[in-house]
């Protein structure tokens, strides 16, 4: 689900609402099931354990990641099976006096390409363009495959998950 918040901030970035509805997902942070989503998200790559035996968040952890849970945000995530988190309230980055971070990934992960699952109207669009078929057992994880395979079609760099989506 997307909040109306943010299906504003994605319309106003030009992304595709087909694009946001496979790629996005808000998280609530009064809700306990996002919080938790939106914590475990920001820990998969510890390699430690982050809760109690009872299940409860270890208080390191808590304090660590709380912060950014409890405001909830909007989840981007991508074929590669990774996720990037844009939180409502992002937190003052430590390294740099005054700013915020407004983009949170894993702790300890790569950093990888984000390459967003495509729907077929809008790979369709993209492969005519320049003259490249559309698979008949299309998949939206499978769009990256196809720009790899066709060294015709153009690609894009970009920083953030918005901007990829976007750019699209």
């Amino acid at each position: 689900m997307i909040t109306s918040q943010h299906w504003k901030e994605l319309e106003e970035s030009a992304i595709a609402p087909a694009l946001a509805e496979l790629n996005c997902r808000s998280l609530d942070g009064n809700f306990y099931g996002d919080r938790d989503i939106a914590i475990s998200f920001l820990a998969q790559n510890l390699g430690e354990e982050i809760r109690t035996n009872t299940g409860k968040l270890k208080s390191y952890w808590d304090k660590k990641f709380s912060p950014i849970a409890n405001g909830g945000g909007l989840l981007f995530s991508h074929t590669k099976g990774d996720f990037q988190l844009k939180p409502d309230c992002p937190r003052e980055d430590p390294k740099k006096f005054g700013k915020k971070i407004k983009y949170e990934t894993p702790s300890k992960g790569q950093v990888r390409a984000y390459l967003p699952f495509v729907d077929a109207e809008i790979a369709k669009g993209i492969l005519d363009r320049h003259g490249a078929p559309l698979p008949e057992n299309y998949e939206p994880k499978r769009f990256w495959t196809l720009v790899e395979q066709n060294k015709d079609l153009p690609r894009i760099l970009t920083e953030g998950s918005k901007k990829s989506l976007s750019g699209l």
